[in-house]
């Protein structure tokens, strides 16, 4: 059963098109990522989800009810929506509980208590009912926010960079955390992030979104082992695409453009099979292993290897066919 669905979206600021012509819809439980770089489109999207700004054409619709289209547009109040944003948005007077039941206005005190220390007990913050948000982590403040949003029992929950104010360390702890508790509470969620690592993490689905456009719509696994284009490799930058007809003969394939995982390649001094001669034009330090940087003609090769090699050497890279995939 699809939560959300968005048919045909386009939106534009000063006659600039932002969204363009988006479709996707996102299953019930499914933690879904819309991963692009800064001024790609994925905040007005979310945007647009929320109902904080409306797109010029297409539909929005949230459990089989439109809340947008050319007749429609239901309040951002009124869709039943969470939200979490990057900066936690926490009311600093508020004490963790009473930020928590925030907007439970409509239940009594004792379901207000009953709410709250359900979702205390879910982000694992037990006992931190009266402390404040200055007397929080980082982490804490948005294990608050995120129980917040949840407090209403939304139909949908929306984050808006969710890790990004916190320090590398604490954030690659909380995203672990924060996937326990979204599965354990069978909630659906949309976030956005620039940090494909972030995403390959979380979401069971990616939309990889450049100037308002999706490129590729899928698990992390096929979008990272699948690419459908030069542009999603280039994003991910996790291998080649190589398209030239000589190049392809001189590996056995056929004229069809082939994508190599960084993993498939290897460097060696002596020419063999499905080989083709570079140089490497940088090298870099890794700890147990150097990065080498290879230019074939105008390939560009990030290769990883505990083996020596000198810059500007001339070097053979070796591809594993097995490994390749036609696009």
């Amino acid at each position: 059963m699809n939560v959300l669905e968005l048919e045909s979206i386009f939106q534009k600021y000063e006659d600039k098109e932002v969204l363009s012509d988006l479709t996707f819809q996102v299953e019930k439980g499914e933690l879904f990522c819309i991963l692009g770089k800064s001024g790609c489109g994925k905040s007005t999207l979310l945007h647009s989800i929320a109902g904080f700004t409306n797109p010029y054409q297409g539909s929005i619709s949230i459990n089989g009810k439109t809340v947008f289209d050319k007749r429609t547009n239901i309040a951002p109040e009124k869709r039943n929506i969470g939200l979490v944003f990057q900066d936690f948005s926490l009311f600093p007077h508020l004490s963790v509980k009473e930020n928590i039941e925030y907007g439970l206005d409509t239940k009594s005190s004792a379901d207000k208590t009953k709410r709250s220390c359900e979702l205390l007990e879910l982000v694992g913050l037990q006992g931190f009912e009266s402390k404040f948000p200055n007397e929080l982590s980082g982490g804490e403040q948005q294990r608050v926010a995120i129980a917040r949003a949840l407090a209403p029992s939304p139909e949908l929950i929306l984050l808006d960079e969710p890790f990004s104010n916190l320090d590398p360390d604490k954030r690659i702890h909380l995203r672990a955390e924060i996937k326990e508790i979204f599965k354990k509470a069978g909630i659906t969620s949309i976030f956005i992030t620039h940090d494909q690592h972030e995403a390959f993490e979380l979401a069971d689905r990616i939309g990889l979104i450049s100037a308002g456009k999706f490129l590729q719509i899928g698990t992390p696994e096929e979008i990272f082992n699948s690419p459908v284009n030069q542009h999603v490799v280039s994003f991910l930058d996790n291998g080649i695409i190589i398209e030239d007809a000589k190049k392809l003969s001189e590996l056995q394939l056929m004229n069809t453009p082939h994508f190599f995982p960084y993993h498939s390649l290897s460097l060696t001094h002596d020419k063999a099979e499905n080989t083709l001669q570079g140089k490497i034009s940088r090298k870099v330090f890794q700890g147990d292993h150097h990065q080498y940087s290879v230019m074939i003609d105008t390939l560009d090769l990030h290769i990883n290897t505990a083996k020596q090699f000198d810059l500007n050497q001339s070097i053979f890279v070796k591809f594993d066919l097995e490994k390749a995939k036609k696009i």
